[in-house]
């Protein structure tokens, strides 16, 4: 008789079996089933095509990521890393799925923070960029920057 697999928590790194690829738990959903971020991808998937990852990619995943060359830099992986989006110019359905795919590549980039710069404006990006960040499980909380009212930051 097999253990069904240990359960996984927010910010867990994991490493997806069918994807082959490294993540991080965003979200955890109801029946073991979660939301995992891979590289700007966001992927529903149960727990059994998941297996935990320790600080340092698998043995498995580096040989896979050497022959892959991937679209983050450097920086973007290193864990404590803050990163940064720039919403000026755009509507505010192109700034939410800017926001998402900013979101999705700082933490499974490992980054603890994103600073979204909507600008000063009508307001209409601000107020847009704060009510969606209060649906996300995954911010922790979000603040404007107190040297720039045109900046939130968020922390995850």
């Amino acid at each position: 008789m097999s253990r069904p697999p240990k359960p996984f928590e927010r910010h867990d790194r994991v490493f997806h079996r069918k994807l082959e690829a490294d993540g991080v738990v965003l979200e955890v959903l109801a029946n073991g089933r979660y939301r995992v971020g891979i590289n700007s991808l966001s992927v529903e998937c149960k727990a059994a095509d998941l297996v935990a990852r320790k600080d340092g990619p698998t043995a498995h995943t580096k040989q896979k990521g050497e022959a892959r060359k991937g679209s983050a830099s450097k920086a973007a992986k290193k864990p404590g890393r803050s990163s940064s989006v720039d919403l000026h110019g755009m509507t505010v359905d192109e700034a939410l799925a800017a926001m998402a795919h900013a979101i999705d590549r700082a933490i499974t980039g490992g980054a603890d923070s994103l600073a979204i710069i909507h600008g000063h404006g009508t307001g209409k990006l601000k107020a847009a960029t704060h009510r969606y960040l209060k649906t996300l499980s995954v911010v922790k909380r979000f603040k404007l920057d107190e040297g720039n009212s045109g900046t939130t930051l968020v922390y995850f």
